[in-house]
């Protein structure tokens, strides 16, 4: 197997794709007539999937909105909404997937066969349902490996509810749940007979299925026209198989992310 990128490349782009919480909320918001966003920001992170140790990295993502359509690119993610409806955005997703390599911080989970970085390629959709004095803003996305890494698939559902407290703050909650098909749950959980001899860890062949769900709470506050600080606290729980794994019990079923960053629209 090839040689997945340099470790510190490697994190970097692991904790890139979490941006899209971050600046997200900001994005749902009216725009006033501005036409692009930008944030930067920095975020701390499980080093891979499964892990406990952390890692903090500077952050950045960019959104092109002349209309009702829109563009972005946040972190290793890149989404085009090709509708032109107010309430509902969908079209096509294309992400680079992180690696692991020997460069993490367990001996164990560094001495089992490498992962490659990849490409998948999907559709997203989101909405927002009006529940009266409680909009809530649903989104679903889905994306399948198109480099090799592990010739399957992965899902995400979500929901969230953005409320405003006076004049600069916002408060937006949510919570969401993540699905893998079998082959993402062997490539990132599972660990081979080579693997077992390599790292004294047991063999494993897990399935996929429900591997994790999580909450979300995202403050902003306003500190000028188009322009926002926001902090991030989100909790992942993994779930199933994905707990189960050798890898996992080393490390940590408790995924979480804290950031913070600064959005300014234009």
């Amino acid at each position: 197997m090839a040689r997945s990128e340099h470790p510190r490349v490697r994190r970097l782009i692991g904790v890139a794709a979490c941006l899209v919480v971050l600046a997200g909320p900001v994005a749902a918001q009216d725009t006033g007539g501005f036409i692009g966003r930008a944030t930067v920001g920095i975020v701390t992170v499980p080093d891979y999937e499964g892990a406990e140790d952390r890692q903090t990295f500077p952050l950045l993502s960019l959104r092109y909105q002349p209309g009702e359509r829109w563009i972005e690119f946040e972190g290793t993610t890149l989404r085009a909404n090709l509708l032109a409806s107010g309430r509902l955005s969908a079209g096509p997703v294309l992400r680079y997937r992180f690696g692991r390599d020997d460069g993490v911080s367990d001996s164990a989970v560094a001495a089992l066969p490498e992962i490659d970085a990849g490409a998948e390629l999907g559709v997203f959709l989101r909405t927002t349902l009006d529940m009266g004095t409680m909009p809530v803003d649903l989104s679903a996305e889905i994306l399948a490996d198109v480099s090799g890494v592990h010739d399957s698939w992965s899902a995400s559902l979500g929901a969230g509810h953005t409320t405003f407290v006076g004049e600069r703050w916002r408060i937006t909650a949510g919570a969401g749940i993540d699905v893998i098909g079998d082959g993402y749950a062997e490539t990132r959980y599972g660990v081979t007979a080579a693997g077992a001899a390599a790292s004294g860890l047991p063999a494993y062949r897990p399935d996929g299925g429900l591997a994790a769900a999580g909450l979300t709470l995202n403050l902003g506050y306003s500190i000028g026209p188009g322009s926002e600080i926001t902090g991030l606290l989100v909790w992942r729980r993994l779930l199933g198989d994905a707990a189960d794994s050798p890898i996992t019990e080393r490390g940590s079923a408790d995924q979480l992310l804290v950031g913070l960053g600064y959005t300014w629209l234009f």
